[in-house]
């Protein structure tokens, strides 16, 4: 315990250091961009102003253009307030071509900075353009662009109606390519939805589509859908069929983006089927992939997730390691969202007031003003975050051990028990009770599930056992429940338990999973298995299988 809290003391001193070095360094790189292209942008802002003497809206739209083209090649994301100047200024002196080109950018840039009020705002600026101009190919694009904004939305009723005008058009166009792309946005919106089966059409036929035309890197973006819909039906080994087809297409015709997401389904997969290790190695190729890519926000997914693995695993030395890495990538997201709001700050404050006669100086102060601002409250927070993680950590740390404790003793009285499965069965089947059809039902029944193990078959009824015994339906359903205080189907899955019991803690049967051995022991689904065994043994099994080798 000493151990633990010296790991987490450490963990929130070095956050709390992080966080006072921030509050120091945050106001110099505000003004980095500034100071690098001050002297492009003085000339670029003084031909903004000369042009707006002149009452010259052609040239003015060029310079605001020019100075957002200068922003969005140097990778600086406050270009878009230019870019809405340029275009209002080119929608007034009607110059189309000009228009189109700045919507299709801003469109493309607001959906990636996930701002979809304003690129939905866009997109139908768009629609109404090829409308008028009657093209049917750029307006079956827009109406699939507009269908996947709502998507991004949640609006799942209206994403159908934009993608089922797309899909009509592009049918309507023989343009296969375009179909097999709709048909699967189409089969993840009606899988949002929970229609499977609308799902399941669409994909096959997207599936076909793109077979027909050899497009290996949609084909496994089909087989990456195909295992999201088996998960949904629990079918687990469909579910890793079509991840490792989708495999076979991913890491050599898509990007990085596709490897991060095929990680962390077939991770989300093997969790599933109790493959801990597995998982852990996929995570980590994860983390792998995300920094590659340059993404905090995936690699702060993953290592999250690797965190709670380690945890539930018991290796909290591992799980506080990976817990400090999210918390230090949270922060430096934080960092850059916080860095990128100042710019835009600066830039809006300077497009608004362009024309006025405000000094230097108030626009440093204002600056300023809101720098220390931001400073602080980022400052008080981090404080109010460290006091809760730590009380939330004794807290945590404190059921950990009544759990771990608790759950061990519920082992070692399950271990016990299932000594005793054949003491029991005999105390039964050699009863000296008075009603001699009873004792035999007894003898004959022991012997039914000690010997024959009829139990297994998963389809198992009463009646099935009552015509084996040659009795009466009502008359062994009497005896079970008087002798062993327990319906039929209670007493069967006792059976059942007990050897899965043995199951999970022989070697001989590591090969097999979870779900396996539940319906090697007579269980139709893992979760019916999982239910029962929790009401019979109050643990679960991945628990029984990883700590009961211990207890033996």
């Amino acid at each position: 315990m000493r151990n633990v809290f010296y790991y987490l003391f450490s963990f929130l001193l070095l956050l709390f250091c992080n966080a006072t070095i921030t509050f120091g360094q945050s106001s110099n790189e505000s003004n980095t961009i500034k100071k690098e292209y001050s002297a492009d942008l003085e000339r670029l802002d003084e031909s903004i102003l000369h042009h707006r003497q002149s009452n010259d809206l052609s040239k003015l739209a060029k310079a605001y253009k020019r100075k957002a083209d200068f922003l969005y090649k140097k990778k600086i994301g406050i270009s878009l307030p230019y870019y809405e100047k340029a275009l209002q200024l080119y929608k007034k002196i009607q110059n189309k071509e000009e228009e189109l080109k700045i919507l299709k950018l801003l469109s493309t840039e607001y959906s990636k900075i996930d701002d979809r009020q304003n690129a939905l705002k866009k997109m139908y600026e768009l629609l109404n353009i090829y409308e008028h101009q009657n093209d049917t190919i750029k307006i079956a694009q827009t109406y699939s662009g507009i269908g996947s904004l709502y998507a991004d939305r949640n609006d799942n009723n209206r994403a159908l109606e934009f993608m089922q005008k797309a899909l009509d058009l592009c049918v309507r166009l023989n343009n296969k390519t375009g179909e097999a792309a709709l048909r699967n946005n189409i089969a993840g919106v009606y899988h949002d939805l929970g229609d499977l089966d609308q799902a399941f059409y669409n994909i096959r036929i997207a599936e076909r589509l793109n077979r027909k035309s050899g497009n290996d890197y949609w084909l496994s973006i089909n087989y990456s859908m195909y295992s999201d819909l088996y998960s949904e039906l629990n079918m687990m080994d469909s579910v890793r069929y079509y991840l490792f087809k989708s495999n076979e297409y991913t890491f050599e015709n898509g990007t990085l983006s596709d490897s991060i997401s095929y990680f962390r389904k077939t991770g989300i997969y093997y969790l599933d089927v109790d493959s801990v290790q597995k998982a852990l190695d996929l995570f980590n190729q994860g983390i792998l992939a995300s920094r590659k890519m340059g993404s905090l926000k995936n690699e702060a997914v993953f290592t999250h997730w690797m965190s709670e693995l380690y945890e539930r695993n018991g290796e909290m030395e591992k799980a506080l390691s990976f817990l400090q890495i999210r918390y230090d990538l949270l922060d430096s997201l934080d960092k850059m969202e916080k860095g990128k709001q100042l710019e835009e700050y600066k830039v809006l404050y300077e497009v608004k007031n362009l024309e006025t006669d405000l000094s230097q100086s108030k626009i440093n102060e204002y600056l300023a003003q809101n720098e220390a601002d931001q400073n602080r409250s980022r400052f008080y927070w981090i404080l109010i975050v460290l006091c809760a993680i730590l009380i939330g950590s004794a807290v945590i740390f404190v059921q950990y051990r009544r759990l771990a404790k608790s759950n061990r003793h519920l082992l070692e009285m399950n271990m016990n028990a299932a000594t005793v499965e054949q003491v029991h069965t005999d105390k039964y089947a050699q009863s000296s009770l008075t009603d001699s059809k009873k004792e035999e039902i007894l003898r004959r029944l022991a012997i039914l599930m000690v010997d024959d193990q009829i139990f297994t078959d998963q389809d198992l009824k009463l009646n099935t056992v009552a015509a084996i015994l040659d009795v009466s339906r009502t008359y062994l359903s009497q005896v079970i429940n008087e002798t062993y205080e327990q319906n039929f189907t209670t007493y069967i899955n006792s059976y059942r338990i007990n050897l899965a019991k043995k199951y999970l803690v022989s070697e001989d049967y590591d090969k097999y999973s979870i779900q396996g051995i539940a319906e090697i022991v007579g269980f139709k689904s893992v979760s019916a298995f999982n239910t029962s065994f929790k009401k019979f043994t109050g643990l679960a099994p991945s628990y029984y299988r990883r700590n009961g080798r211990e207890v033996k």
